[in-house]
């Protein structure tokens, strides 16, 4: 009699890794947390895969020590690693059964009994976050290589599926009261795809686990909702089905609840490897004020769904290709998000710090370990963007920052100084851009035209300048006066070398001018605004330069 086919997520390879030795393998969930300080970190098809996989493996480790529940426990875990990889071990084990990606009853993230009215199953592709169906995107797979998958990459997909699938129509599950005419229509995209994700990196997989393993007691990730009793992940809960509990949305209890959070019903078809998915919707989740369930994102105030609640209402905080360290960095730092005020006025903060970036903070300011061990941390970020009202990806937003534990861990002279050097980066920046503005309108360019010129310009200094300003970023010596004047000299000399490009550039009818002015004016008005906007750059004795000052 053969025996049912079987694909156990606890040793069957799936999880595809990097060792310390520059390996890439393919482990289980025990092995990788058996070897954990021996990986350097996950390492799958995408970006999106880790950060899926990386919350899954959080989740994990919060149930199996049951907290931690205040910053004593943490430091138990932390001290003590093979004890605690142990009771992870023991955890997943007692929990096997759930752990079977092919079980026929209760299969690992999907729904065993999930159909359509007509039976079909779609290709491989509709987990696939390299292959929309309207479009190649990364093209990781072509031809025969859309036809079928092993089981340990369907896992992947899988994980990562739920995390962040797009939005737009679904295939209908039977069962499910929101489909109209055999259709599943949009709830929105999968949790993660709705964030932010920032997490402290470590330089194995196990300190990156620790680090962002949040405590339920931290003021400062306002977790005020973790149930710590109820937060449950779906292996600890009874099998979904096609139907959903609240068709509104469901109030997750705790991170490790939004951390597997089932966006999506799911099926995957096939006997030796997988032909084909069924994939329809899920668990709808609203993004609005969940930083007291969700720690692996900033938040923002948004007055829009503040006005419409009649309550402050904060969303996730996501970032932009153009602008990842411009304006990602007020959110990645604690103490510059909480202190940011808002535009629209309130007494509140503009932004929210991630709960892992604060829990961190607290973690250094606590353990003098984590200081002794090192002093510049990597702080890894990722949004996925969506197009066409989310039913496609569009683009994907990953970086890494090195920050300095001292930032990190809020030293007010440090923290100053980052923030007078953004303030002076985003101005010249703006300078710059209306310089090259100024010489278009000179030169008879229609407005419409002078604003694209100008945001092009602007966009293509702060590109330029990025690289630099991690530089000046990483460093963790000098004070903040001489920190300071050495940026806000950097930036002078930068912003002298493209007005002077703009400058030589400009067309014959610019030095001519019109009514808006001419190219001479536009250059005195620059280098006088320059100065104006950094002083530390300018010594005082220094003699105004003929042509660069306004008379």
């Amino acid at each position: 009699m053969n025996e049912r086919p079987t694909f156990d997520l606890l040793t069957e390879p799936w999880i595809r890794v990097m060792t310390v030795d520059d390996e890439v393998r393919e482990v289980g969930l025990l092995e990788l947390f058996q070897s954990a300080e021996r990986i350097a970190r996950l390492s799958g098809d995408l970006p999106t895969q880790d950060v899926a996989i990386l919350r899954l493996c959080l989740a994990i480790m919060h149930r199996a020590v049951e907290g931690p529940t205040d910053i004593d426990h943490w430091y138990e875990i932390f001290t003590d690693p093979q004890a605690t990889l142990e009771t992870v071990s023991l955890y997943l084990e007692d929990h096997r059964e759930r752990f079977d990606l092919r079980d026929p009853v209760k299969p690992f993230f999907q729904v065993a009994d999930l159909r359509t009215k007509s039976g079909e199953f779609k290709g491989i592709e509709a987990v696939l976050q390299d292959v929309p169906a309207s479009e190649k995107f990364f093209t990781l797979r072509r031809g025969k290589g859309l036809e079928t998958m092993s089981w340990a990459e369907a896992a992947r997909w899988l994980v990562a599926c739920h995390a962040y699938d797009i939005s737009g129509i679904h295939s209908g599950a039977v069962g499910d009261p929101r489909v109209k005419g055999g259709r599943g229509y949009g709830i929105g995209t999968g949790w993660a795809g709705q964030l932010g994700i920032v997490y402290v990196v470590g330089s194995t997989l196990w300190e990156t686990l620790l680090y962002n393993l949040v405590a339920r007691d931290h003021d400062g990730t306002g977790l005020t909702d973790w149930d710590l009793a109820r937060d449950l992940p779906p292996w600890e809960r009874e099998p979904d089905d096609q139907t959903t509990a609240d068709v509104d949305g469901i109030s997750p209890t705790g991170p490790v609840n939004t951390y597997t959070w089932q966006s999506r019903r799911i099926r995957l078809h096939g006997a030796e490897s997988v032909t084909g998915v069924l994939v329809c919707q899920g668990d709808r989740i609203t993004p609005q004020n969940r930083q007291t369930v969700e720690p692996m994102t900033a938040w923002r105030y948004s007055k829009p769904q503040s006005d419409k609640h009649k309550a402050d209402v904060y969303m996730p905080q996501k970032f932009s290709a153009q602008q990842v360290m411009w304006r990602g960095l007020r959110a990645l730092l604690p103490q510059i998000a909480g202190e940011t005020p808002r535009r629209s006025g309130g007494s509140g903060a503009a932004m929210l710090p991630a709960g892992t970036l604060s829990w961190f903070s607290q973690l250094a300011q606590e353990f003098e370990e984590l200081s002794a061990h090192q002093l510049i941390y990597p702080v890894s970020i990722l949004t996925m963007e969506y197009g066409s009202n989310e039913a496609v990806f569009d683009d994907l937003v990953v970086d890494e920052i090195a920050l300095p534990l001292s930032a990190l861990t809020g030293d007010p002279q440090l923290i100053l100084a980052i923030k007078v050097a953004l303030d002076a980066t985003t101005e010249t920046a703006y300078l710059v851009g209306r310089f090259a503005a100024n010489i278009a309108q000179a030169a008879g360019a229609e407005p419409d035209k002078a604003g694209a010129i100008r945001d092009e310009s602007r966009r293509e200094f702060l590109y330029e300048l990025e690289p630099e300003f991690r530089e000046w970023l990483a460093q963790d010596s000098a004070d903040r006066v001489t920190r300071t004047i050495s940026w806000q000299r950097h930036l002078r000399a930068r912003a002298t070398a493209a007005g002077e490009t703009i400058f030589a550039r400009a067309p014959l009818a610019a030095l001519r001018g019109n009514s808006s002015g001419d190219a001479g004016r536009a250059n005195a008005w620059f280098h006088a605004a320059l100065k104006k906007t950094l002083p530390d750059a300018y010594p005082k004795n220094e003699d105004s330069e003929v042509g660069h000052d306004s008379k």
